[in-house]
């Protein structure tokens, strides 16, 4: 039996089978539509179509499922990183949901805060809620820090101000907010550690077990010298990831005559320098944005993750470990999730850490799957939600 109305604010269409915010978006649906009937808004933080469609084919019983999209703002906030709220936006609030009364709003991100609190002024919801699934400022202070390093000054700078930005915004969450959440259990302490008046909850990231992938079988011993990294190529902490195996993993890998060693890179974007890197060298094998990721998982044996910045949990280690592949991670690229070193994956930050770990997975056949069965059994413990329905494939985005 449903409570009421509730209205879910997020800048991606929920999707089981997306990107990593998709399937954020897609868990939070899930859950709401068990005791609410839900209406949907997707706001996409970059669109320059100035648009509400009804999505009807996304629509389950009981959703309304709204695209909206605006005109990209001219204001410091936008280009900081902050969706605000135009008088337009507030037409179209009012013009949509007049007359509704929601009795609970979620936000998915904290940057469409001011949407959401413009749409729980004008349906005069009680209760608003907003997942920020990692805490923005610190992911972009991170972010700006690994910047500075590479000498990449503009994004450097701009990631600075908008650390700075998104800090101050925070601080102002805790007084308009009835709950915030988060996706691990590091930044929940860190932003109790900030105010203790702030309600927040801990809401892991997982998959959905509709499109959670079944394990592949494991490669044979002289198919094992393949790495494989998916993700945006966009976002600037899985760019520098993939320069760096591009530049200091895979030379030392290849080194000595072993140019068996191959690595397969997968995202949607990326710059013109970096496509350009990534058809141009030696070892790589760029696949692009593509439909479906399991021909990759299959063609590679050892899934690696080197970020060094960036914030939350992240999906491509879980989804490394449902296709049944071993990852090799740094701290950050392992942040918030139960992982222990050596049992469900090889913690590196070197080269020289990296190259150790790859050998060792090529070589020990006992290692390899000790490792892969681990990881299997952990994120089915922890990491899957959902009803079990026959399992489909995820996208690379």
């Amino acid at each position: 039996m449903h409570n009421g109305k509730a209205l879910f604010i997020t800048p991606v269409l929920p999707d089981a089978g997306g990107g990593g915010l998709a399937k954020r978006a897609h868990q939070w649906l899930e859950q709401l539509s068990r005791s609410w009937d839900v209406h949907v808004l997707a706001i996409p933080a970059q669109d320059r179509r100035a648009r509400a469609i009804p999505i009807e084919s996304r629509a389950q019983p009981g959703e309304r499922v709204l695209y909206y999209g605006k005109p990209a703002g001219r204001l410091p906030s936008d280009l900081l990183g902050w969706r605000s709220a135009s008088k337009d936006d507030a037409a179209f609030l009012a013009a949509t949901y007049s007359g509704m009364r929601f009795a609970k709003i979620v936000c998915f991100r904290s940057y469409l805060v001011d949407i959401a609190l413009c749409a729980q002024r004008l349906t005069q919801c009680p209760s608003l809620e907003v997942d920020m699934d990692d805490v923005e400022s610190d992911a972009r202070r991170s972010i700006a820090r690994l910047a500075w390093l590479r000498g990449r000054w503009k994004k450097a700078l701009l990631m600075t101000a908008s650390s700075a930005f998104f800090r101050l915004k925070e601080r102002q969450l805790g007084r308009r907010i009835a709950q915030l959440y988060v996706c691990s259990e590091e930044d929940a302490a860190l932003l109790m550690r900030r105010s203790s008046a702030w309600q927040v909850k801990v809401l892991p990231n997982r998959l959905s077990i509709r499109t959670a992938p079944h394990p592949l079988p494991l490669p044979p011993a002289q198919q094992r010298r393949s790495l494989l990294f998916v993700g945006t190529l966009d976002y600037y902490p899985n760019e520098e990831a993939v320069r760096w195996v591009v530049k200091h993993l895979l030379p030392r890998l290849r080194s000595g005559g072993r140019e068996r060693w191959t690595f397969h890179v997968a995202g949607f974007g990326g710059s013109p320098a970096l496509l350009r890197q990534l058809r141009e060298a030696d070892g790589v094998i760029f696949h692009g944005s593509v439909e479906q990721v399991r021909p990759l998982y299959a063609a590679a044996a050892i899934a690696v993750a080197p970020l060094r910045a960036g914030g939350g949990t992240k999906l491509k280690v879980l989804e490394a470990m449902g296709f049944g592949r071993p990852v090799i991670a740094s701290k950050e690229g392992v942040r918030g999730l139960k992982l222990e070193n050596g049992t469900h994956y090889f913690h590196a930050e070197t080269a020289e850490q990296y190259a150790q770990a790859c050998e060792r997975l090529a070589e020990e056949d006992a290692v390899y799957a000790a490792l892969v069965h681990a990881a299997r059994a952990l994120l089915e413990a922890h990491y899957v939600y959902g009803t079990r329905q026959p399992a489909a494939d995820c996208k690379a985005t």
